[in-house]
């Protein structure tokens, strides 16, 4: 399950024995118009899901956050890949975790953690991605008649839609109190700039996000009982602590969001750092620039664009401390990992994504 290699100390578990898995997302993708091409094909046909049913979803799908087992052969300073994803095993006392989102609704994730004795963990035993195609294909075997995946309704609620009921909560084991952020816009899309050149609106919509997590924006009628905190801090030349290849650099306690290149059609990572005790003390975020056409609001909104707030609602419930919901038990969940087009969906809490928050904070 682990290779090590000379020189620097790295460790992979991209193979497990006795399975095969499919190719991680790669650095190699065909030309920019291509590539978006692509992602947009994905988007358009994503709607042919929604006539697959509602199926009980395997362990694998859900994360499988409490998975926590030794590494003996790693030691503070070395690097473990998994399906794509690097990180740093950290020093004692401290953890990382690193998720890459994709844009056909599956991810990848890895955590490791060195205890105050160097011992080290690493929790995640493999191919998140695979484990939700396998989902999906199960479903599709069950026939045509089902509920939608990923699919919230855009109308207002009062506490009868599927995302006022469904209180499925899936949570990390650490708690992010208080989130404080710099905003990089060296590599922003020229598409998104205000007029005078800035990103105020680009900032605005990475803030309304963040707003959505730490105060329970949502159609239930349901009062804000989150105390995690956290504001945009102003802009910065420092980049996010996470590479174009997909590997969390960071753990210097400077949180970070910008846009930038990463692997092909992916949406965005987020990487988070704490200390062994479950207390986060940093969160970076990348956006996709390449691949991933964005907007601000839905009325720039192409149809085919993915919604910064949505999307970053998403990824701030990650740093928060919310691990993934199901895209076909639990579509209405924010925490569900389908982000549709030109969709506010995600932007709006369901009942499990509070409830896991509130017990957290």
């Amino acid at each position: 399950m682990q290779e090590a290699w000379k020189g620097a100390q790295r460790a992979s578990f991209d193979q497990i024995p006795g399975r095969s898995t499919p190719s991680s997302p790669s650095r190699s993708r065909p030309s920019s118009r291509g590539s978006r091409s692509l992602l947009r094909a994905i988007a358009i046909s994503l709607p042919v899901l929604l006539l697959l049913p509602v199926l009980a979803v395997p362990a694998a799908a859900h994360g499988r956050v409490a998975d926590r087992r030794v590494a003996p052969k790693l030691a503070p300073g070395a690097l473990v890949r998994d399906h794509g994803l690097t990180v740093t095993v950290p020093q004692r006392g401290g953890f990382v975790w690193g998720e890459l989102k994709l844009a056909d609704g599956t991810w990848q994730e890895i955590a490791v953690e060195t205890d105050l004795d160097g011992t080290v963990y690493v929790r995640g035993r493999g191919d998140e991605r695979a484990a939700t195609i396998a989902e999906r294909r199960a479903v599709a075997a069950r026939g045509t008649a089902g509920a939608a995946p990923g699919a919230k309704a855009e109308i207002a609620g009062s506490g009868g839609s599927g995302e006022c009921r469904d209180d499925f909560r899936n949570l990390y084991w650490w708690r992010l109190p208080r989130l404080d952020w710099k905003f990089n816009p060296a590599r922003t899309p020229h598409y998104l700039l205000d007029a005078d050149g800035t990103t105020r609106r680009v900032q605005a919509a990475i803030q309304r996000a963040q707003d959505n997590i730490t105060g329970s924006t949502n159609r239930c009628a349901r009062g804000d009982r989150v105390g995690a905190t956290g504001a945009l801090m102003g802009i910065t030349r420092r980049v996010p602590n996470v590479s174009g290849t997909a590997r969390c650099t960071g753990g210097d306690g400077q949180s970070v969001i910008g846009f930038g290149d990463l692997p092909s059609y992916s949406i965005a990572m987020t990487c988070v750092y704490g200390v062994r005790n479950g207390v986060a003390r940093e969160s970076d975020i990348r956006m996709n620039h390449v691949d991933t056409r964005w907007a601000t609001d839905k009325a720039t909104c192409s149809g085919r664009d993915l919604l910064i707030e949505g999307a970053m609602t998403h990824e701030f419930g990650h740093a928060y401390g919310l691990a993934h919901a199901s895209i076909y038990r639990n579509p209405s969940l924010t925490m569900q990992p389908l982000v549709r087009a030109c969709s506010m969906g995600h932007s709006t809490l369901g009942l499990g994504d509070m409830l896991g928050l509130e017990k957290k904070y």
